[in-house]
């Protein structure tokens, strides 16, 4: 049976992975709005720090996922 503070520990794993899904799809946004401004003839394109800040906070934020959907398994299913 599911305890009280499970329901607390899933809103804080949710919490967390929603703030850098959030940060991870804006990374990716930057990216594209730099191809898009390159295509366009108004830039160079993303940078390879801005790629690589794009895929470690998708990494993250699917590790974060991942750990969530486990933790839901384990404390719920």
């Amino acid at each position: 049976m599911p305890k009280v503070e499970d329901g607390e520990k899933w809103a804080a794993m949710q919490a967390d992975w929603q703030a850098v899904n959030q940060e991870a799809r804006t990374a990716r946004l930057r990216v594209t709005q730099a191809f898009i401004k390159a295509a366009a003839g108004d830039g160079s394109g993303p940078t390879t720090a801005q790629f690589d800040l794009a895929e470690k906070l998708e990494l993250a934020a699917d590790e974060k996922r991942l750990a969530l959907d486990e933790f839901v398994k384990q404390a719920f299913g």
